[in-house]
């Protein structure tokens, strides 16, 4: 999967446990676009395994923020916390463990329902689609209803008599005391409706999958349809009729000169739409930082009660609240003024800020430069307040230099329109454009005309045909109005089986037994029964619009979108008809996930969690799982986490970044190759020399209150207390990685030329060049330095050869 920009971040989370000296902490977790993310826990007891990361995201322990699409396409962050749950899901394996009597279709169909959108670009594709081809849609339609509505009605029919001739039966068996019977009879209705269920659904679902297969084939077509090159024609016609029209009352110069004022005026509203969304994009990144810091400060305050106030914790985070506050007020002066700042620019604002803090802290703040009496809470406030400056001079020039790009081209701008508006018009005699006019009014005429005449023909044509199909109609109403009686009677037959099954509870418990089964199998046809009624309302859609009145309202267009994802869904599941409308229960275990995977990724979600169930011990399973979860996720652009503490998946599966958890903190994260082969923290080491066995001793981590993620290598990140950083040496770097892992570049001549003045400094490349022939012309303007070097060494030379040719003398 690609990576190619942010996603997801959590920050400075940290939360007490239930135990005293016991806590879970998150300095920093990023989690990038299209990116498949694997979390590897160490310790199997660990509540990271169940449903932790959806307690950190739903909490206030943590700063989230997340980079989402509006309509536009616009990318922006956002710290809001209701934006960033609706942007993410959540999946767990162990949902194999939870029995559902809703039938695959029915709760699909019902999830992409809950969470439909439509947008505008979305309904005006569509409006404009059905309008253009209105009379093609309608005969595909008929010709669907006459293929499969009668069979549909057929079988309705004969079901919804057998139906209630076995209810009957049933509460007549149990009025006459034959439990046995009465019990037989329960499971022949529940195979009944099995068997009616899976051909009422194939029929269905046949005319709703040639109506899908027909208006993906006019969609792809539309363009290149001759309905819609009419259209483009009469109104490109239309079009230079209305300018012909306008030069003939005017010139033909003066419609020149507009209609490049026209082009000029419209490159200048763009540039001006395109600064004024820039400012308010650097606003609101600007707002964000600060409500950043904001966040940051309540947590610390949250953290710190977890301290005592006189332990040097305390006062560190303390250190970390002040300077934050004073970070704030800084951005408060300068949020204006920095507001044409990019994305960029505020990710090296922020940067740069957290390193002047951190520097301040290390140096100006570090205990040992505090007495006993400035370690005070207000006497830090006051060092804070004197002593540390931060500069962001540097940024408000960037600022303006972003700015100034689109202010000078707008004068620019402004300067040409006044320019051509004081030119004067070279108009030479009477223009006369009436043959001109009459001639496109003509073929406007003609155009319309012909359009409204091949329009008429279509629907003179849909006339006849439905004229003589009448009886289809007839089927349809007659289709939906069986199905809800039949429901009805349900209901009723429902109630007075439960009364009748209530009057022989007290007898004995052999008879309960028998008594419950059987009202079990009646809730269960019941329940199957509803799950399906979308698809009667479907049909209800389609016969109004093709014999009532094609309706194109949001309504109408909503629905149809609704079941085209629904199709696309079910097309992407390749399930058999039979399992769609058997329970949940009764598919396999990899299709139960399958459809559960779906339904998370069709919800419009950006970030998938998924975790594990470690008691289900099937590797096949899961193995198969997250090989059809990858290839899902990449097809709908979604970035996913799993969530584990088994190492094997991990390896068996292509994740691009890794993150290792253990007692509820992070240790160590960065790209899997590189984590897995050269491990940095002891913990992870110990747990990989231990033929991966899950670890629970926690002796070995403490002091992780102020641990920061330490870049070892490129890609490779430790969160470890500083002893343990102290010991990654050079040497320890060397051994860890080979000369292929670590990416280093080649230093080219160019990149050793100073940067501001390369008039002072001669290099040689000495690959290129032999030092013992090399010419060193004065006018090269060799440094001062490097001059009295060379002076030196030709000295030092020329003594060295005189005193050793005197010695052999």
């Amino acid at each position: 999967m690609t990576k190619d920009s942010k996603l997801f971040s959590i920050d400075m989370y940290f939360k007490p446990g239930k135990n005293k000296d016991t806590f879970s902490d998150i300095p920093t977790l990023k989690i990038r676009n299209n990116s498949a993310n694997a979390f590897l826990i160490l310790d199997s007891n660990s509540d990271m395994l169940k449903n932790c990361f959806k307690d950190i995201i739903n909490s206030e322990n943590c700063v989230k923020s997340m980079f989402l699409t509006d309509e536009n396409g616009r990318r922006y962050e956002t710290l809001n916390n209701k934006e960033i749950i609706n942007a993410i899901s959540f999946y767990g394996l162990d949902n194999l463990r939870t029995h559902q009597q809703m039938t695959p279709i029915a709760q699909e169909y019902s999830r992409i329902k809950q969470s439909y959108f439509l947008d505008k670009s979305r309904y005006r594709q569509l409006l404009n689609l059905m309008e253009v081809n209105e009379f093609k849609i309608k005969a595909i339609m008929l010709e669907s209803f006459r293929n499969n509505i009668n069979i549909i009605h057929s079988e309705n029919t004969d079901f919804k008599r057998d139906f209630e001739h076995n209810f009957n039966s049933i509460i007549e068996a149990l009025r006459d005391g034959k439990f046995e019977h009465a019990l037989n009879l329960s499971k022949r209705h529940v195979e009944n409706f099995d068997w009616f269920g899976e051909k009422i659904v194939y029929e269905f679902l046949e005319l709703f999958q040639t109506l899908f297969a027909s208006a993906r084939k006019i969609m792809m077509e539309h363009y290149q349809s001759p309905g819609f090159l009419a259209l483009t024609k009469l109104e490109s016609f239309s079009r230079r009729y209305e300018l012909v029209n306008q030069m003939q009352h005017t010139s033909k110069e003066m419609v020149k000169r507009q209609i490049h004022l026209r082009d000029i005026r419209n490159d200048k509203h763009i540039i001006e739409k395109l600064r004024k969304q820039n400012l308010k994009n650097g606003l609101e990144r600007g707002t964000n930082l600060i409500q950043w810091y904001k966040s940051a400060v309540k947590i610390l305050k949250n953290k710190s009660h977890f301290f005592d106030k006189k332990s040097p914790e305390y006062t560190h985070i303390w250190k970390n609240i002040i300077t934050i506050k004073h970070i704030i007020k800084v951005l408060n002066r300068a949020k204006y003024t920095l507001r044409a700042l990019t994305s960029e620019n505020f990710d090296d604002l922020k940067i740069y800020l957290e390193a002047r803090r951190s520097l301040f802290i290390a140096n100006n703040l570090a205990s040992n430069s505090l007495t006993q009496d400035t370690r005070h809470i207000e006497n830090i406030k006051a060092i804070v307040k004197k002593e540390f400056y931060v500069d962001i001079e540097q940024y408000i020039e960037q600022s303006y230099g972003n700015d100034t790009i689109y202010t000078d081209e707008l004068r620019r701008l402004k300067r040409h329109i006044k320019r051509i508006q004081a030119k004067k018009l070279n108009v030479f005699g009477i223009e006369n454009y009436k043959n001109n006019l009459h001639h496109l009014k003509n073929r406007v005429n003609t155009l319309r005309a012909k359009r409204d005449w091949q329009k008429q023909l279509e629907r003179e044509e849909f006339k006849r045909a439905i004229n003589l199909m009448a009886i289809y109609n007839t089927n349809a109403k007659t289709l939906i109005k069986n199905y809800y009686s039949l429901v009805d009677f349900d209901r009723n037959s429902l109630e007075k089986l439960s009364q009748i099954i209530e009057h022989y509870t007290s007898k004995n418990e052999e008879e309960h037994k028998i008594l419950y089964a059987i009202k079990e199998n009646m809730i269960k046809v019941s329940e199957l029964l509803k799950s399906i009624s979308f698809l009667y309302d479907y049909v209800e859609i389609l016969r109004s619009m093709l014999f009532v009145r094609f309706d194109l309202t949001d309504k109408s267009i909503k629905s149809i979108d609704i079941f085209i994802k629904l199709i696309k869904v079910l097309n992407n599941a390749s399930f058999s008809i039979s399992s769609l409308t058997k329970p949940m229960s009764n598919l396999s275990n990899i299709s139960s996930l399958k459809i559960g995977l779906l339904s998370e990724l069709m919800s419009g979600s950006k970030l998938l969690f998924i975790n594990d169930d470690i008691k289900n011990t099937d590797m096949r399973l899961k193995n198969e799982f997250l090989r059809i979860a990858n290839d899902l996720c990449k097809e709908s652009n979604i970035a996913y986490a799993f969530i584990t503490n088994n190492l094997e998946l991990i390896k068996n599966h292509e994740f691009n970044n890794i993150f290792v958890f253990f007692d509820g903190k992070l240790i160590e994260f960065g790209k899997t190759r590189k984590v897995l082969k050269s491990p940095l923290h002891p913990i992870l080491k110990r747990f990989l020399n231990s033929s991966y066995q899950p670890l629970q001793d926690i002796n070995q981590i403490s002091n992780y209150i102020f641990a920061e993620p330490f870049e070892f290598v490129s890609g490779h990140y430790i969160i470890a207390p500083n002893n343990i950083i102290k010991r990654l040496s050079a040497d320890d770097l060397n051994d860890r990685y080979d000369g292929n892992e670590i990416e280093l570049e080649a230093t080219s001549i160019f990149d050793l030329e100073s940067y501001n003045d390369t008039q002072d400094t001669m290099i040689v490349n000495l690959s290129q060049k032999d030092i013992n022939t090399l010419e060193v012309d004065i006018d090269q303007q060799l440094t001062s330095e490097y001059a009295t070097m060379m002076k030196s060494e030709q000295t030092n030379l020329t003594d060295t050869i005189f005193i050793s040719h005197d010695d052999a003398f």
